[in-house]
């Protein structure tokens, strides 16, 4: 459902693509798969395990006090985070106001000129609208790119891509810890 409402059915940009996405369920244990199969909200399903986990461990004196209160607080900011890209990406502008800023933008690059008419000459008039004008639509058009960071085109960010290369990380970790552990 994720992959279908980041692609909206359209091929990712080519700074997403992926070469293969293992299942979710993977390296998981049966019991959490099918936890988070049945859960309406896979992620939110994932953190309220992470937070279990970290209470769980601290009642069985698994770890101290500071170090599942730095737990706590390292899983509240990826939760943070993640409500934040949520936000964005879920989060439309109001039409009527998007459509009012825009008025008044062309309102102001067409009356400009009329305001110096007389104080400078043709062609610094005709430079001065230019320059005045190309900033600010760009600006807008910059607003407009990123009023919505996350899809499919070239000036999105390449989660898929970033995705893929901190799973290649974190197997590479996993990969170091099982050597560590055949050497024990």
């Amino acid at each position: 459902l994720i992959e279908l409402q980041l692609s909206k059915e359209q091929d990712p940009h080519p700074s997403n693509g992926v070469e293969s996405w293992q299942s979710f369920d993977t390296h998981l244990h049966p019991v959490d798969a099918r936890q988070i199969s049945q859960s309406g909200n896979r992620i939110n399903c994932c953190f309220d395990a992470i937070f279990t986990t970290v209470h769980r461990g601290q009642m069985l004196g698994v770890y101290s006090s500071e170090l599942a209160s730095g737990m706590y607080e390292l899983a509240s900011n990826m939760f943070r985070s993640y409500k934040f890209c949520d936000m964005i990406v879920n989060q439309q502008s109001p039409a009527p106001f998007a459509v009012h800023m825009r008025t008044i933008l062309l309102v102001f690059c067409i009356s400009f000129p009329f305001t110096i008419i007389g104080q400078v000459n043709p062609v610094s008039l005709m430079l001065m609208q230019s320059a005045l004008s190309f900033s600010l639509m760009g600006i807008e058009f910059v607003s407009r790119q990123m009023e919505h960071p996350f899809g499919n085109d070239e000036s999105d960010i390449p989660l898929r891509f970033a995705l893929q290369r901190i799973r290649a990380d974190i197997r590479l970790i996993a990969q170091k810890h099982q050597l560590l552990d055949g050497l024990d």
